[in-house]
């Protein structure tokens, strides 16, 4: 049996077109099936990129969330290391700068206004109320910690 993806994502994309938010909460879940083993395979590249360019959804928004997805998987690898160094203390900065989807130099303002609009973007009760379904709740949830503990280490170093 054929399974016709091209179908079922036209199908998603009819139903959620006017959810943008959903439908890249969708391609993250996907991402994060994609980069469990480690990196992404060409194949499962090709197939991901089709499937967003199916979603109306830019390559440029598909390499920042594979920038931000990848940034939360080393910056978790960093924070169970045992004794974090300056050197490790420093990747993990640089990976809650973009995991809040920003730069280190971004102003203080800047850096609370993403973490304002990434926590609002995926915060569960909001989402529920969009229409999430209640499997996808636990992603939420912790995307929702993740941010946090990015804005969080941002906030300690620079005082803010």
């Amino acid at each position: 049996q054929v399974f016709a993806l091209h179908d079922i994502v036209g199908k998603f994309y009819i139903a959620f077109r006017d959810q943008p938010t959903l439908m890249e909460m969708f391609i993250e879940v996907l991402l994060y099936a994609a980069l469990a083993g480690g990196e992404i395979s060409m194949i499962e590249r090709n197939i991901l990129l089709n499937i967003c360019y199916q979603l109306d959804f830019s390559n440029s928004d598909y390499e920042r969330l594979v920038h931000v997805i990848k940034a939360e998987y080393h910056h978790a690898k960093l924070r169970n290391s045992r004794k974090p160094n300056k050197k490790v203390k420093k990747e993990m900065l640089f990976d809650a700068y973009a995991i809040l989807d920003t730069t280190p130099e971004a102003s203080d303002e800047e850096v609370k206004r993403a973490y304002r609009r990434l926590t609002s973007k995926h915060h569960p009760d909001k989402l529920i109320s969009k229409g999430l379904p209640e499997e996808m709740l636990k992603v939420a949830e912790s995307k929702t910690r993740k941010i946090r503990a990015a804005y969080e280490q941002i906030r300690d170093t620079r005082g803010i």
